[in-house]
């Protein structure tokens, strides 16, 4: 087994920096094009580096803040908002330059001693991270500050030893992204195919249709409104209690925190009844802040409170449904969101009006819409099951625990995918 040595952050680095001082870089500076500036926005909870979402600033203003410039392979770190943010700019990067925000500090590696992606990896496990939180300076606003990070201890191995931990957990992450990407298209496709069938109503044969007036505008002659209640059986949350939640137990429970990740890591023992159990593939809705809206991939759960649970009952399918819901939520989402704290009750999904198709329209619409969701909801699962084998392995691979080269990830894949 390699031997591991703890270092300072500075002793493997060339440079540790922050971004601008003061008002040297603010709003003001922004512009549509040119250098971006790499904000908390760019560093996911996950193990992407985001490259959108960005502001920039000219190349003039980039150039009078040379020093605070980041490059691709540099490991940056937040210094103050959210405290334990870590992410690594991509080799391939499309930006060969980048401004740092005020609120982040970036270090660049002495390569001949550390791996970039390695760094990223030993920050980001989660008592590195917690470590790191806990020597921010609390007076006034939290933050960490540069002498904090350059004196930040993390155990490092040989440089082969450590690009041999990059490369398992690269591989976990890029089927994860991979996986991400395909999701994206099959959502893509599945939209457009209920846009074009049932709000552009060109569904095939609809040449011969005749359009009518609705209190939702023209729809096609035979088709119907109905509410929500009529054609789904909508189920409200549980106020489970709190302290009894934990990372094992009976029942996974669904915050709304949860619902865009398709996975949680609470547990509990209590159990309310069934009606407050979902299932894969129950579309669910976040009914405080931005009301996420997810089909959810991971099997028996717990509805935890302002978690809304929605099944077809009537002619549309599961795909459908949830299709059809993604208008009148967001529409409520833009009316409340912005006026006090944003609740979503049941009165307002009272009020979702649907455009009901014939049934046999309806069936042939279910056939090909089940079809991508089914193979959405697997691919959903499998990131859940690959973000699950990185986690467990993170901790151990970037501290020693495991010998990396004694592990077959081949096999490991091929367990999680089998589960």
């Amino acid at each position: 087994m390699s031997e591991w040595h703890e270092v300072s952050i500075a002793a493997i680095a060339k440079t540790v920096a922050g971004g601008p001082f003061g008002s040297s870089l603010g709003r003001k500076d922004y512009v549509a094009h040119g250098v971006p500036v790499i904000r908390g926005a760019q560093l996911s909870s996950d193990a992407r580096f985001r490259l959108d979402d960005f502001v920039f600033v000219t190349e003039e203003k980039a150039e009078r803040h040379r020093g605070n410039l980041a490059y691709p392979g540099d490991v940056i770190v937040t210094q103050r908002g959210t405290l334990g943010q870590v992410g690594m700019i991509p080799w391939d990067c499309p930006y060969p330059r980048l401004l740092l925000s005020q609120s982040q500090m970036k270090v660049t590696l002495d390569r001949s001693f550390a791996d970039p992606h390695f760094l990223f990896y030993a920050l980001a496990e989660p008592g590195n991270r917690q470590r790191l939180i806990e020597h921010a300076i609390t007076a006034g606003v939290p933050h960490i500050n540069l002498a904090t990070l350059r004196e930040f201890m993390v155990k490092v191995p040989n440089l082969q030893t450590q690009q041999a931990c990059v490369s398992v957990l690269s591989a976990i992450d890029d089927l994860i992204e991979n996986n991400r990407r395909r999701i994206a298209l099959l959502e893509q496709m599945a939209q457009a195919i209920y846009r074009e069938w049932f709000v552009r109503f060109r569904y095939p044969g609809h040449e011969d249709d005749e359009l009518v007036d609705s209190p939702l505008g023209p729809i096609p002659a035979g088709w119907q409104l109905s509410p929500l209640f009529d054609e789904a059986e909508v189920s409200f949350g549980f106020p489970l209690k709190s302290q009894g939640f934990g990372p094992s137990g009976a029942l996974p429970v669904i915050r709304i925190r949860d619902i865009p990740k398709g996975s949680t890591s609470t547990h509990t023992d209590e159990f309310p009844g069934e009606r407050y159990v979902v299932d894969t593939g129950d579309s669910l809705i976040g009914m405080d802040g931005d009301f996420h809206m997810s089909r959810w991939p991971a099997g028996r759960a717990l509805l935890n409170q302002r978690v809304a649970r929605v099944r077809p009952t009537g002619c549309l399918g599961a795909e459908a449904l949830h299709w059809a819901l993604q208008a009148p939520i967001k529409e409520w989402n833009q009316r409340i969101v912005g006026t006090t704290v944003a609740h979503l009750g049941k009165r307002h999904l009272e009020e979702i009006e649907l455009v009901v198709p014939l049934r046999d329209k309806a069936q042939e619409l279910n056939r090909t819409l089940d079809s991508l969701g089914v193979l959405s909801l697997e691919l959903r699962r499998l990131v859940v099951l690959l973000e699950s084998l990185r986690d467990l392995l993170l901790p151990k691979l970037v501290t020693g625990a495991i010998d990396v080269s004694h592990l077959d990830l081949d096999a490991m894949l091929a367990d999680e995918s089998a589960g």
